[in-house]
């Protein structure tokens, strides 16, 4: 039997305190939503559509959380439950209805989690110390693919479904990027929320799993030019300061990922700055920072990169003088709206909303920005709104399935194939030229087919000699006979076109 949960209307007030409900909502495309918790607990995309349709959503990306919580000693209960601990565990057996109660959220106590914008470094330290660790769960993105599936033609137009459960310390996870792809062709649209630096979670992953804006930033850089090859835009979440012992100036990562953005493997893609610039309930707003943005926005080396909006808290510290304010602050709206006019091509709405189980919680952002949506005017508030994640997202669905076709089964070829077994390196280097051929031939199609751009003499010269991915895969995988010949020896094209022409062959 399959148990569905679905988002229901709710009459309870909005979370989102000192909001009134909008009498006429505005249409808007989420570019940040979380359909799964830190345990994969969730609605499925076909239940979400009647919320979605309530709330005027057009679109929404499916971005599961790639982190979850290690369930074994879960620590801070706020409730006493303790004295049945090993009762419960005797009892938990999922197989047949009786999963376990413990921690679904990094931070298991409920006062810190909704209450708790300033903490001290006593009260964190020993929260992080009796909350339990979180864990990479790269099976996430099977599961979206899985139930995206589940959708009709019509309904898949209303979802993206986006990559996120990549190990971004990795130096190979471009490589299970495209393994996702590979596996799931025609599903992921981009990839994200990943996260390099988010206050306290990364206290509670190991930290070599981790990316960092120093000395673990390789493999990450390497996604992102990955991600610019494919065409799949890319939300990031990057703290803009540190949670404690801040200091007064320009916040802690601020300079770090301005220059990270700015590196030559991430320009060519289309990078999307989580949370209007890394801001959080921890990491808060400070003075400054609308200046900072308009810094990367006046930027020629940050064209590409653009900022969500979203979480409710990031809208009352845009809109407020605080958090716990409960009514917006006129100076801070008119400066914030004045940003969005100047720049109205490089913000993307989003809520932010963690597996919402009313429309209240998933609307709740949207209602914060109801006044701003207003102030600046219609052409300004519907490219917000939708405008931008029509053209940086749903304008990347053809262009990704494109690289699904022409490009990714070569691709797949060096991913796949082993670099320990007795292949000759000659034959190795000869299989990546032809790889590096058949990726080559098939971006010149896709810019061909999308971009109207005429095929170069070059290309249709090396697109008749290229050797047919099943012929290559099968020189690059085979499991080798060795009293027979090898089947870069049989393969004549291969012979003549690529491994003769090696340097020093002599094979």
């Amino acid at each position: 039997m399959d148990l569905h949960l679905s988002i229901k209307s709710s009459t309870q007030k909005p979370p989102s305190e000192g909001v009134a409900r909008t009498r006429k909502r505005y249409k808007v495309a989420d570019v940040h939503f979380h359909p799964t918790n830190y345990v994969q607990q969730g609605t499925d995309p076909v239940l979400l559509l009647a919320a979605m349709d309530e709330l005027k959503i057009m679109y929404t990306t499916l971005s599961p959380i790639p982190t979850n919580v290690l369930a074994r000693g879960c620590g801070n209960h706020d409730h006493d439950y303790d004295h049945n601990y090993d009762h419960a565990h005797d009892d938990y057996n999922p197989a047949t209805g009786y999963p376990t109660n413990e921690a679904n959220y990094y931070i298991s106590s409920s006062h810190i989690k909704k209450n708790i914008v300033n903490i001290d470094s006593t009260t964190y330290q020993s929260n992080l110390e009796k909350d339990a660790p979180l864990y990479y769960n790269p099976g996430v993105d099977a599961d979206t693919a899985t139930r995206y599936r589940q959708l009709n033609e019509e309904q898949k137009k209303r979802f993206d479904p986006m990559i996120t459960g990549l190990v971004l310390g990795d130096l190979r996870c471009s490589e299970d990027l495209l393994r996702k792809l590979s596996n799931n062709p025609g599903v992921f649209t981009g990839v994200g929320e990943i996260t390099i630096h988010k206050e306290w979670v990364e206290k509670k992953v190991p930290v070599e799993h981790q990316a960092n804006l120093n000395d673990r930033s390789a493999g990450i850089k390497g996604l992102m030019r990955t991600c610019g090859v494919i065409g799949m835009p890319v939300v990031l979440h990057c703290d803009v300061d540190v949670m404690l012992n801040r200091v007064e100036g320009v916040p802690a990562y601020f300079e770090p990922i301005k220059a990270f953005l700015a590196d030559p493997l991430c320009v060519n893609t289309k990078i999307i700055w989580a949370h209007a610039g890394g801001l959080g309930k921890y990491s808060t707003i400070s003075d400054g920072h609308l200046e900072r943005l308009r810094q990367i926005l006046e930027s020629k080396a940050h064209s590409h990169v653009y900022f969500d909006l979203s979480w409710d808290t990031v809208a009352k510290q845009l809109l407020r003088k605080s958090q716990l304010d409960i009514v917006d602050d006129e100076s801070r709206v008119q400066a914030f709206c004045k940003l969005l006019s100047d720049y109205p091509d490089r913000f993307l709405f989003g809520s932010d909303s963690l597996s919402p189980n009313t429309t209240a919680i998933w609307g709740a952002t949207a209602d914060l920005y109801a006044k701003v949506f207003n102030i600046i005017g219609k052409d300004v508030s519907k490219a917000i709104r939708y405008g931008n994640y029509e053209r940086l997202i749903v304008s990347a669905r053809p262009v990704v399935r494109a690289y699904e076709r022409y490009c990714l089964p070569y691709a797949m070829i060096l991913a796949d194939m082993r670099q320990d077994n007795d292949v000759p390196d000659a034959v190795k280097a000869a299989i990546q030229r032809a790889v590096q051929d058949g990726i080559e031939v098939g971006l010149s199609l896709r810019a061909h087919e999308f971009e109207k751009k005429p095929i170069p003499p070059e290309i249709v010269n090396m697109q008749k000699h290229l050797m047919k991915v099943d012929e290559l895969r099968l020189i690059a995988t085979s499991v080798l006979e060795m009293s027979k010949p090898k089947p870069w020896e049989t393969n004549l094209a291969f012979k003549t076109n690529y491994l003769n022409k090696l340097p020093g062959s002599k094979l």
